[in-house]
């Protein structure tokens, strides 16, 4: 499995904004010593539940102090952006980092972000389209030209390019079951949040496979997109159990109230919802000793297939102190037997195939 670092950079009313970075700062580039294979930025506006309203310009300052860390938008709100300009942000960001950039793309699901921009919410999925389509037009065709309903582009070269081609890997966020197939129809990743369940995870997979070879994309191609698949979940491990469970509990409650505070669409069926303990148990929130994370995420791993776990530990105003050290204990104890594991699964399918 891989596992990377989610961040939000959400702001209780009473805390400053530059206490934020300062303290999340830190934790993106220690991930990298640590053996973290990623870590990604949210983007918001316009309320504190995220103080990252550029997380590009955030990321240009991550990948300045790191070397092999790879660093992700997740997610760009490309319906709120012209398509060309974030074109030419990352493509610079991914020169700047040495070709480590990936890119998660969505449409956010409360109107304050799009009244923000002045633009219409119902236009939001025929933004994502047509920025999909200017997006890998720009970053792998000289010249480029393309006639949209929000964006025309004429004869455009792109300078510069991004340093991986075709283009820095793009992924979709998929937190509602709809987008599904359109991740599925543009042949991208999925992405999806903490809060959608684990068997709306397995259902979506098998809606992503059949909707693919639907559109023509070859098995093996939608085998590898499939394996691609990020999930985040609320990560916390400490040596005490009851420490695990105390100490993210407030805040893990405070994110999620301030989410329903500004969420201005209907839930998605598939996410969950109830008490912090009904979190747990839904396998939301993987909190414990290494040993009980370890079993958690096997268990989630086993009935999901999924490789690549984005974890959410540093939540609200958490003391970046025991985020750390949770930081360092997961990297110790935990990715090393998923990692081992991995090893071990391989070896098996070698051998199964060779006999």
């Amino acid at each position: 499995m891989k596992f990377g670092l989610f961040f939000v950079l959400q702001r209780p009313d009473h805390m400053p904004e530059r206490y934020i970075y300062e303290t999340e700062i830190p934790q993106m580039i220690a991930a990298e010593d640590l053996g973290y294979e990623s870590i990604w930025i949210a983007e918001h506006h316009f309320s504190s539940y995220g103080v990252c309203s550029a997380p590009q310009v955030l990321a240009a300052s991550v990948a300045g102090q790191t070397k092999r860390l790879r660093i992700g938008m997740g997610i760009i709100l490309l319906p709120l952006h012209d398509p060309v300009q974030i074109a030419e942000e990352l493509s610079v960001l991914d020169v700047l980092s040495g070709g480590r950039l990936d890119v998660g793309i969505g449409r956010a699901s409360t109107l304050i972000e799009y009244s923000g921009y002045d633009i219409p919410y119902a236009e939001s999925r025929a933004r994502v389209d047509e920025g999909l389509e200017i997006l890998r037009g720009v970053w792998t065709q000289d010249p480029f030209s393309y006639a949209g309903a929000f964006r025309q582009v004429h004869d455009l070269s792109l300078v510069p390019k991004p340093l991986q081609k075709p283009c820095p890997p793009l992924y979709l966020a998929c937190n509602s079951a709809d987008t599904v197939p359109i991740a599925a129809r543009h042949g991208l990743p999925m992405m999806s949040s903490f809060l959608v369940l684990d068997q709306a995870l397995v259902e979506r997979r098998e809606v992503y496979r059949r909707v693919s070879v639907e559109h023509g994309h070859p098995p093996q191609e939608v085998a590898a997109r499939v394996a691609q698949t990020w999930n985040v979940r609320f990560v916390y491990v400490a040596e005490d159990e009851r420490a695990a469970r105390a100490d993210p509990r407030e805040h893990l409650l405070g994110l999620l109230a301030a989410a329903a505070r500004r969420r201005t669409t209907p839930r998605p069926a598939g996410h969950v919802d109830g008490s912090y303990e009904d979190l747990v148990r839904a396998g939301a929130a993987f909190h414990g000793t290494p040993d009980q994370v370890i079993d958690q995420i096997g268990q989630f791993h086993e009935r999901t297939g999924i490789d690549n776990l984005l974890c959410f530990m540093s939540v609200r105003t958490m003391n970046p102190t025991k985020v750390m050290r949770s930081m360092e204990l997961f990297a110790a104890r935990v990715m090393p037997h998923f990692s081992k594991a991995h090893s071990a699964q391989t070896n098996v399918e070698i051998r199964a195939a060779s006999s």
